[in-house]
């Protein structure tokens, strides 16, 4: 809802990320660690993943590859794994991004016009399964297959006023 609702597609939600450290680490934070052990721990000792009970503390999905490949950016391209529209839009990096989302590891504009045009769109509609009237967009049928033309300076030009409508 946040990346097709809000105009900078940010997140209206808060979490605690510890990423990988260690709870000893986690000490120095202790308003944190003191939400988390309230909210979290009850919950991760009915998990039946090992994992997951062990490392309580630790966001549970921390797409460690993707997080690696979007290190460099301060944005990334991503799209809505379900939606109707299955329109690309920026995220910011440096927040934890939702499962839900298909995320790309650029901020080009070329690349976000190509992703934003209606040759893609159809191209999703016709690789994509549905989920009742909406697109559910599975990159590995869409994004793998759809034949992308190279990215020009009329292309980034065309995605940067594509984004500045889109954020008005």
């Amino acid at each position: 809802d946040d990346a097709n609702s809000r105009p900078d597609a940010s997140a209206s939600r808060w979490i605690i990320d510890f990423n990988d450290r260690a709870l000893d680490e986690c000490n120095q934070y202790p308003l944190a660690l003191y939400r988390i052990r309230e909210l979290v721990y009850p919950e991760r000792q009915k998990s039946l993943r090992k994992a997951r009970r062990e490392r309580w503390w630790q966001y549970a999905e921390k797409a460690p590859g993707m997080r690696r490949a979007i290190s460099g950016l301060n944005e990334a391209l991503a799209i809505t794994l379900v939606s109707k529209i299955a329109m690309p839009v920026r995220v910011r990096t440096d927040q934890i991004i939702s499962n839900r989302l298909a995320v790309f590891a650029t901020d080009s504009f070329a690349f976000q016009a190509i992703l934003s045009s209606s040759a893609h769109w159809l191209w999703a509609v016709k690789y994509s399964t549905t989920l009742e009237t909406r697109i559910n967009y599975t990159p590995l049928d869409v994004f793998e297959t759809f034949p992308r033309p190279e990215e020009t300076k009329e292309l980034a030009a065309i995605g940067e006023a594509l984004e500045e409508a889109r954020r008005e």
